[in-house]
């Protein structure tokens, strides 16, 4: 670094993002979460059946929204939003999973074939 040059502070991107108006504090995830987790994760359920991977769409439908309102998105109804998120990513789900259980089933059965003798 040559004198007399002053080297710039960089912030902390957080910080950089609460002071330019972009992006969420930290408060404001955490209601957003505390608001739509429950719901998001009733309806994943309600498609689902699984616990676990309810609570896994569930997760993925806040991370999606999230995303949005970060890249300046006006969500009026962030709890709404979430939760249709999330019945949307459950229905994909399920879909993919009734898809993976049919071609299982149609999959045909290997047969094993006798082996050749080792006296040739």
């Amino acid at each position: 670094m040559k004198p007399g040059k002053v080297r710039e502070q960089t912030k902390d991107p957080v910080e950089a993002a609460e002071s330019d108006g972009i992006g969420m504090r930290q408060s404001d995830y955490d209601r957003l979460l505390a608001e739509c987790a429950p719901a998001a994760q009733r309806v994943a359920l309600a498609v689902l059946r699984s616990p676990a991977t309810a609570e896994r769409v569930a997760h993925e439908a806040f991370l999606t929204v999230v995303a949005k309102l970060n890249a300046g998105a006006k969500i009026e109804d962030p709890k709404g939003y979430v939760t249709r998120t999330a019945w949307r990513l459950a229905r994909a789900e399920s879909q993919l999973a009734a898809n993976r259980a049919q071609v299982k089933r149609k999959a045909p059965a290997r047969q094993s074939r006798p082996r050749p003798s080792a006296q040739g």
